[in-house]
């Protein structure tokens, strides 16, 4: 068969089932869900006062030009004004209800709102609890810390010229997860977040061990030490006299997991010759603790809180430390 002869059916076809779909909106086994006469009473129904006044002003306007001529028309004008009544009444009637309906819709869009505010506000007292439970977790966290660092503390027999802090890699940079001293101004906390290149924290990051015994005390030798933190760790006059501590001596382990560095606990004090005396009980006490210390950092990083304080200048000496190489 040729495509001439095939383009013609296909074309009758289509009309054909257009023709088929129009007539299938009639009948007893319509596939319309509403039918077209349906339709078109819906639609006169919302209009009827519309159509009474057209009606009634086009009745009006034919009456009032022939009652002249026919006494007659006179009933027509009667039944204008009529319509035109029952017109006017039902439009009034129909503002109304739109006007119920305007009303009941700002009602609804009101306790919508109404719920939107609680909504809000319960989602507010939600994150609020949230943060409350997450800074009590990490309290508690701090506290199972420290008391791990006091146990050390103790074991060495450490005294009020030294501290030791804890810090775990996270986003590439350090965060402190705990710190204790027996002297209280040593073991505040003011800053969390160290840089990770920088400082003694760096060197025992690197090499897994750093020892500095280098420097002299501030004690023993003010002029001296204000020379090697400038000459060391760019640190002028007002910047050293600014430090909370004045440690001059550090031992810095690094923490593995799975053989893979996972943060560093550091060890300094104010006195000299604490490298040299206390150097191996450190690494001691560090390898006997060190599965506790490294879960302590698996769950810090979990549940420690990341808020970055302004840092003081002891805690910045500290994060700016550049050590001796490996002994």
């Amino acid at each position: 068969m040729s495509e001439e002869s095939t383009i013609p059916k296909k074309v009758a076809i289509s009309k054909e089932s257009n023709i088929k779909r129009f007539f299938k909106n009639f009948g007893y086994f319509s596939s319309s869900e509403k039918s077209l006469f349906e339709k078109i009473g819906s639609l006169l129904d919302r209009a009827l006062y519309l159509f009474l006044y057209v009606l009634a002003t086009s009745l009006l306007s034919i009456s009032c030009a022939f009652v002249s001529a026919n006494g007659n028309w006179w009933w027509g004008i009667f039944i204008g004004i009529v319509l035109l009544v029952l017109a006017t009444l039902g439009n009034h009637f129909d503002m109304e209800k739109s006007e119920e309906k305007i009303s009941d819709l700002e009602e609804k869009l009101e306790a919508e709102k109404v719920k939107v505010r609680d909504g809000a506000e319960e989602s507010e007292r939600t994150g609020i609890k949230l943060q409350e439970t997450k800074l009590k977790l990490v309290e508690t966290h701090e506290q199972l810390v420290t008391s791990i660092l006091k146990s050390i503390f103790k074991n060495l027999e450490l005294d009020t010229y030294t501290r030791i802090s804890i810090y775990f890699e996270k986003d590439g940079q350090f965060l402190i997860l705990g710190r204790y001293s027996q002297n209280p101004k040593f073991k505040e906390i003011h800053t969390r977040a160290f840089p990770i290149n920088k400082g003694a924290l760096s060197k025992a990051w690197e090499h897994g061990e750093y020892f500095d015994d280098k420097c002299c005390s501030y004690e023993g030798n003010k002029s001296n030490y204000e020379r090697y933190q400038l000459e060391n760790f760019d640190y002028n006059q007002k910047q050293t006299e600014r430090l909370t501590m004045k440690s001059c001596e550090y031992v810095g382990v690094a923490l593995t997991h799975i053989d893979e560095h996972i943060g560093v606990i550091l060890f300094e004090s104010e006195s000299k010759k604490f490298v040299d005396i206390r150097r191996a009980g450190i690494l001691e006490q560090v390898n006997n603790y060190h599965t506790q210390l490294s879960d302590r950092i698996i769950s810090g990083k979990l549940i420690h809180s990341e808020s970055k304080p302004t840092r003081d200048v002891d805690e910045e000496f500290m994060s700016t430390m550049q050590g001796q190489s490996k002994e």
